[in-house]
């Protein structure tokens, strides 16, 4: 019934969902005109087939996912960034749900690098195997991934589709993602300290000291720490500009950038494209919605300040 009641007043605000998403066959012409070069991929489904409800009677496709990437990011991420890749998923916050997924590098100065970008159904092993097949193709990528790194939470979806697609990619977990797993059995700031100070070391005697004092704590932090396998780059008595990437010279900085991404017309001069789809069918959460946000594990609780 809230469901229905919010759709009927979002239908009165803001015009029919069959109708917007029914303009996405102009508006991808549109995008192919003014970046040619660009990848962007539509995938929808048979009439029926995600719609559960026995009313559901239409004989159109139903969207399914989008895939965008564009060729200034694709050649600035190519050109002067180094082969790094975070990936991620978040919720659309629309009574239609779906998921975000999301490929950020780094530039030069150590800044947030959009790549590539998709809207799918929900975070499963199909969702994120397809995406990073897209990713692969759109990047060119060979040999399984070999020369790349990846950074990502511990979702299992995302896991097994870098097995599968990026199998020669080097693979890391975020740390905070890590942390958050780890908190779970090791809490207090004492645990806390440790974990950060080992994690940040830039050289073996630092992480030496914050291992033992990890050690003195609990031993089977030590153990669920090293679980991850973390690596750590030490000097060794060499110049530090040997460990510096030719990505952070300012060269390199300005040929991520040196690429544009052509602007979009107004809707009015979008190709004329007759191909209507239907919106994905609402989910319908079970329980009650939650009134209070899911706070990461180094945020402070409701009404604290840190």
């Amino acid at each position: 019934m809230d469901y229905n009641a919010k759709r009927s007043a979002y239908k009165k605000l803001h015009g029919s969902m069959s109708d917007h998403y029914s303009k996405l066959g102009s508006y991808i012409a549109a995008l192919k005109n003014a970046n040619p070069s660009s990848t962007f991929e539509l995938l929808t489904a048979p009439p029926g087939f995600l719609r559960e409800d026995s009313d559901a009677s239409s004989s159109l496709e139903t969207f399914f996912r989008l895939f965008v990437c564009f060729d200034g990011l694709k050649k600035g991420i190519l050109a002067g960034c180094r082969k790094v890749l975070c990936l991620d998923g978040c919720f659309l916050k629309t009574f239609l749900g779906g998921i975000l997924l999301a490929a950020v590098g780094r530039d030069a100065n150590n800044q947030m690098y959009p790549v590539a970008w998709v809207v799918v159904e929900g975070e499963n092993n199909d969702s994120w195997e397809w995406f990073m097949n897209q990713l692969s193709k759109c990047l060119e990528v060979t040999d399984g991934g070999r020369g790349w790194t990846l950074i990502s939470d511990q979702q299992k979806g995302l896991i097994n589709a870098v097995n599968l697609v990026w199998k020669n990619a080097e693979h890391r977990n975020c740390a905070r993602h890590i942390y958050a797993n780890w908190k779970k059995e090791y809490k207090g700031e004492d645990y806390k300290e440790v974990y950060w100070r080992a994690c940040r070391a830039y050289n073996e005697a630092d992480y030496n000291v914050a291992m033992n004092d990890m050690l003195e704590l609990s031993p089977d932090a030590v153990d669920a720490y090293v679980k991850q396998n973390p690596k750590l780059a030490g000097f060794m008595k060499r110049n530090s500009e040997e460990f510096v990437h030719e990505s952070f010279l300012k060269e390199k900085h300005l040929k991520s950038y040196q690429f544009t991404i052509p602007p979009l017309p107004s809707e009015k001069y979008w190709p004329i494209v007759d191909y209507p789809i239907d919106p994905p069918p609402v989910k319908a959460m079970p329980g009650r919605p939650k009134k209070n946000i899911k706070r990461d594990p180094h945020e402070d609780p409701k009404g604290q300040e840190s």
